[in-house]
């Protein structure tokens, strides 16, 4: 069969007049290439994507390259994209991992963390039309919205937080590449650590490890990051943070872990002339007035309930807070108590008038670990990092231990067929 000619679609080249002309003709502007068949006619509802580079402006961020690309069929050589028809409608995708553009991997990333478009592109150091346009073509991409109008911002969509894990270890890898596994000198390199740690936790802990710091270089910083139970390894998994301290009892196969404290019972705190208890509480006095509870990830407020169920009591919560460092001033004013880590009752105490006092029934420990990425592990100032924290634990544990603080010991125990509740 002989090939002869094409009409090829142009809607870059040719003069104004040319495409005018071809608009009132009611035809598209084209022009014939020898040896080319002729064209065959577009299936309804559908559109041509051209795949021409466009001139790309000199000095510009690559997500803002895109900013002058007016129609959604000048994507940049390096992500450019075939159209593919569905549900009567065209949807891009990317042709292959070599022509896509890893940058809009930093703008998924960004938006992800900030909820915000606005918020995002200033993180990346790019305009807001640049950052909404990476958003449109991560769209096209993946073939989801991804993001959805919120409450003043923007919520990932299903598709969007199964991505987040692997795209997020995708760059972390890349930024160990780029970045190299330099060394790292802490009496010479400036160096930000960023950690995310409770209240409570941060108030015995930080100061320590802020004094060693301290001690080795004024060009090291800490910046804590106040725990949240809904994104901590989110923070972890976005290379937001060195590492968090706590108590995770989740997480994944890339979360590396290391107990810092062993294991830390759970004690009451509470004023005696406030609530007219002595030591040691019973069981009835525990119940017997309203409790402040401690946001917990370990959901521990119901297996406090639990245990409690085994002696057919109930409590009753007047209070839900975060901030364990605001309780004691609350205690001072009503006839409350509240259930929290030995560690931390212990430090509150005397500083408030306060008395602590063993649970009046069984209830398992917890440890409190350290956690962070694996991408981290061999990284020289994260490994640094580590260790201060590992010897600044050790440090408080041999102090709490030689200043023998004892707790009155619990006065009920659990019966020994309920003993794993929680």
């Amino acid at each position: 069969m002989g090939v002869k000619s094409i009409d090829i679609i142009d809607n870059h080249h040719g003069s104004s007049a040319m495409r005018a002309a071809a608009v009132a003709s009611g035809r598209p502007n084209t022009r014939k290439r020898p040896g080319l068949s002729e064209p065959q006619p577009l299936a309804a509802g559908t559109r041509p994507i051209g795949l021409v580079e466009p001139r790309r402006a000199k000095g510009l961020h690559p997500i803002e390259q895109a900013d002058n690309l007016n129609r959604p069929h000048r994507y940049p050589a390096a992500f450019r994209l075939h159209s593919a028809v569905r549900n009567g409608r065209d949807t891009v995708k990317a042709a292959s991992l070599s022509q896509f553009d890893f940058n809009l991997l930093l703008a998924f990333e960004a938006i992800y963390a900030e909820r915000h478009v606005t918020r995002a592109a200033r993180r990346l150091n790019v305009g807001q039309p640049a950052m909404s346009h990476s958003l449109a073509r991560l769209r096209a991409a993946f073939d989801d919205e991804l993001f959805v109008r919120h409450a003043g911002g923007v919520q990932p969509t299903p598709r969007a937080i199964a991505l987040i894990e692997p795209i997020s270890v995708a760059l972390s890898a890349m930024r160990s590449v780029v970045e190299g596994n330099r060394r790292f000198n802490p009496q010479k390199d400036a160096r930000t650590f960023r950690v995310v740690i409770s209240d409570d936790l941060e108030m015995g802990l930080i100061p320590v490890l802020m004094a060693e710091l301290a001690a080795v270089s004024d060009g090291l910083r800490l910046q804590t990051v106040s725990a949240n139970s809904g994104r901590d390894l989110d923070l972890i998994d976005m290379a937001q943070v060195d590492l968090a301290i706590g108590i995770f009892p989740d997480g994944g196969l890339h979360h590396k872990r290391r107990v810092i404290c062993d294991l830390e019972p759970y004690t009451v705190l509470y004023d005696p002339a406030v609530t007219g208890f002595s030591a040691p509480i019973s069981v009835d006095d525990y119940v017997a007035v309203r409790h402040i509870a401690i946001e917990s990830r370990l959901m521990l407020n119901e297996r406090i309930d639990k245990a409690l169920e085994a002696f057919g009591r109930r409590r009753e919560i007047a209070l839900t807070t975060p901030h364990a460092l605001a309780i004691p001033f609350m205690l001072k004013e009503a006839p409350l108590i509240a259930t929290m880590p030995r560690r931390t009752a212990v430090t509150l105490a005397p500083r408030f008038g306060l008395d602590v006092n063993a649970l009046p029934f069984s209830f398992p420990s917890e440890s409190i670990l350290m956690i962070w990425h694996e991408s981290h592990g061999d990284d020289p100032a994260s490994l640094w990092l580590r260790e201060r924290v590992m010897r600044v634990a050790k440090r408080i544990q041999a102090r709490d231990a030689a200043a023998d603080r004892a707790v009155p010991a619990a006065c009920l125990t659990l019966p020994a067929d309920t003993s794993a509740v929680g």
